[in-house]
């Protein structure tokens, strides 16, 4: 990962107790990281996962992960305060487009849950067989009354040689938009849709086999 704009690896930022992480909460908010090269193609079947920490819920919408294209986002996993009370309200979204067009509509998957001041994991899976793509927070999707944490009918697109942008939407303004703005831990990303066991797995701390990428 490149590092940016005053973002370290800190030895006190690791997810509960764990040694060294992402930290992102420079004065000048626009801190992020992001791969040296293409780590995924959204256009196939793909899995992001990793341990996110907030300073309270943000007041404005605050990106995790974002893959972005010419002109929209791929995929883009951001924090969304509620439009009443932010204070107390907001939610996970997953946001995905089938098309690199800038009026393609975007498809969004939710997650209501939120520890305020602390470690969540997050994971956002697209499988590229049913065109489907789902939400997990500490490795459960959110069920309610309203549906499911996914969305379907998602294609997806290739974003070429494009990267991972870890803490920020490169897409918005000319240095990126939606910044994080604490720390972020132990990501992994998957050209593969995980089970919610494997989700699990992760979310509990273990390690799923890999190949070593580029």
């Amino acid at each position: 990962m490149d590092l940016h704009n005053g973002a370290v690896t800190d030895p006190a930022y690791g997810f509960r107790g764990h040694v060294g992480g992402l930290r992102l909460d420079d004065p000048g908010g626009k801190a992020f990281a992001e791969s040296h090269s293409k780590v995924v193609d959204p256009s196939e079947s793909f899995t992001i996962a990793g341990w996110v920490r907030n300073l309270g819920r943000p007041q404005q919408p605050a990106t995790v992960f974002s893959q972005a294209g010419a002109n929209v986002n791929a995929f883009d996993l951001r924090y969304v305060p509620g439009k009443e009370d932010p204070d107390q309200t907001g939610s996970w979204q997953i946001e995905m487009h089938n098309a690199d067009k800038a009026d393609d509509a975007a498809l969004t998957a939710s997650h209501s849950t939120f520890s305020e001041y602390d470690w969540v994991h997050i994971a956002v899976v697209y499988d590229g067989l049913r065109d489907r793509v789902s939400l997990y927070v500490n490795g459960q999707l959110d069920e309610t009354s309203l549906g499911v944490s996914q969305e379907d009918q998602v294609l997806g697109f290739d974003t070429k040689d494009a990267s991972l942008q870890v803490g920020r939407n490169k897409l918005g303004a000319a240095d990126g938009s939606e910044f994080w703005p604490d720390a972020i831990d132990d990501v992994w990303a998957y050209q593969g849709a995980l089970t919610q066991e494997q989700i699990g797995q992760l979310a509990g701390g273990q390690e799923l086999d890999t190949e070593n990428g580029p």
